[in-house]
């Protein structure tokens, strides 16, 4: 079964491929910049629709892409914080992601720093609901660990 999800800006395809992926493609109605049109996902269709209502449909594989794969995150983070820090120093504090947008960076912070408590906030409420269901999908709902305003 393919889904179709569509309106002026454009098209998005979510194709089941099986064990649980799905593969999302995405097709604008004008020529616009898209830094990535198709991509792979284990993210479910209410998620990947989320994410669509948010980010819009040129940056809806990038989104999905950055939330699955946070090595660039994550080479960010050893570059500009850990060439200070020790990871180790991190642990029982808490990290503020200023501008947490959908959660990538606040997920790929709660990946590597597993013992902090990360703060995401974001002035766009769209922006905190996607990071809240992009938690959810990745097991961080509970307060202790993660807070999103």
């Amino acid at each position: 079964m393919t889904v179709s999800l569509g309106d002026d800006r454009g098209v998005v395809t979510i194709e089941p491929l099986g064990n649980g992926r799905s593969r999302v493609s995405v097709s604008l109605a004008a020529k616009a910049p898209m830094p990535i049109a198709s991509c792979e996902t284990a993210y479910p269709p209410e998620l990947i629709e989320c994410l669509l209502r948010v980010k819009g449909p040129a940056y809806l594989c990038q989104e999905i892409v950055r939330g699955e794969d946070p090595s660039e995150i994550l080479r960010q983070l050893n570059h500009d914080v850990l060439s200070y820090v020790n990871p180790e120093e991190f642990a029982g504090r808490r990290i503020l992601d200023f501008a947490c947008g959908c959660g990538a960076s606040s997920m790929a912070l709660l990946k590597f720093c597993r013992l902090t408590h990360v703060v995401g906030v974001d002035l766009r409420a769209d922006c905190i609901e996607a990071a809240r269901e992009v938690a959810a999908f990745y097991g961080f709902g509970g307060g202790d660990i993660l807070s999103l305003d």
